[in-house]
């Protein structure tokens, strides 16, 4: 695992608490698209937690490297700094890591929540045509969807921007119904959220070898 330095090009504020950060990728940093880093602010003071991990949600292949987060009214002191940042301004990040990447082989349904959002927007920003199908459901309590544009030109078969427990469930149910054991289920989200689906996977005979996770603890 290698540090790497980023330069901020954007930072962009998408409404409802979620913002966008977008950073010059270095040529030698590379990583499968579902992996997150552990990013550092540089040469900052810090109260609390002095780094935060977060999923890329731009394509390998990409010139930037772009994350997304939600951050409230009253942010932790690494957020706030996030916020101070200036076009020009640098942070480093740790990695790649993680197992959250696509298995081609068997159709995809993707269950994102809120900012949970972020790696399968990598992974589907980098889907081709081919005969598997990728299904979306996205879920987010106040309907905002960040991303959604970007995820609109991408070739699902389905799309589904949900609210709350019971349209999420429904949705998921009709998936488990089309798809059962023949498909890979991909959930992301916060602690609370991806322990509910996978209870909800489990009550129905999905197999945990067709269900992969990234929870996204310090919401």
């Amino acid at each position: 695992m290698k540090r790497y330095v980023l330069t901020l090009q954007s930072l962009t504020d998408m409404g409802n608490d979620y913002y966008s950060f977008t950073f010059l990728k270095p040529d030698d940093l590379q990583y499968m698209e579902g992996q997150y880093g552990v990013f550092l602010h540089v040469d900052k003071e810090m109260e609390g937690r002095r780094m935060r991990a977060f999923s890329f949600a731009s394509t390998s292949d990409s010139d930037t490297l772009v994350i997304g987060t939600k951050i409230t009214s009253e942010p932790s002191d690494f957020k706030r700094h996030m916020l101070n940042l200036e076009i020009g301004d640098t942070m480093t990040v740790d990695g790649p890591m993680g197992n959250f990447t696509l298995k081609p082989i068997k159709h995809a349904v993707f269950i994102a929540g809120g900012i949970g959002i972020t790696p399968i927007r990598s992974i589907a920003l980098s889907l081709v045509s081919s005969p598997v199908e990728y299904n979306l459901i996205y879920s987010d309590h106040v309907r905002a969807y960040p991303f959604q544009s970007d995820l609109n030109k991408v070739p699902f078969t389905s799309c589904e921007y949900v609210s709350g427990i019971e349209e999420t469930k429904a949705s998921i149910d009709k998936a488990i119904v089309l798809y059962d054991n023949d498909a890979v289920y991909y959930i992301s989200g916060s602690p609370s959220f991806v322990t509910g689906i996978l209870g909800q996977l489990d009550e129905a005979g999905i197999e945990s070898s067709n269900i992969k996770f990234d929870r996204f603890t310090g919401y």
